[in-house]
């Protein structure tokens, strides 16, 4: 059995465009394991993110699967939304906290098997 490897990745673009049309960004990444006891947390959150409709804080990009987890990225205006995804899939996320980065945000989540050692 296996647990869960679940990273968060929210990057903010900035206005301003370096020489060569280089946008700069900043990225908050943090990643957490969920113990297999968590499974049916772990498969509501997958869920929930595949079937969610597009609103005014986020619209979905695109969702990449293979049979070791999954990956999903949103465009995003206000990443502190992600926090309530956890709440209502059942997943504690330390802190409860998310950046709030002003504009609009690319946010990836990535849900990972966790093979122990």
């Amino acid at each position: 059995m296996s647990d869960y490897l679940v990273r968060v990745a929210i990057t903010g673009i900035v206005e301003h465009i370096a020489p060569g049309c280089w946008a700069t960004s900043i990225t908050f990444t943090k990643s957490i394991i969920v113990e297999q006891e968590q499974r049916n947390s772990i498969i509501g959150l997958c869920d929930m993110l595949r079937h969610m409709k597009e609103s005014a804080y986020h619209t979905a990009v695109s969702t990449l699967t293979n049979a070791d987890g999954f990956l999903f990225e949103f465009a995003c205006a206000d990443p502190t939304v992600i926090a309530d995804w956890f709440r209502q899939a059942g997943i504690d996320w330390p802190g409860n906290e998310f950046p709030c980065i002003a504009g609009d945000s690319a946010v990836q989540i990535s849900v990972g098997r966790y093979g122990r050692c």
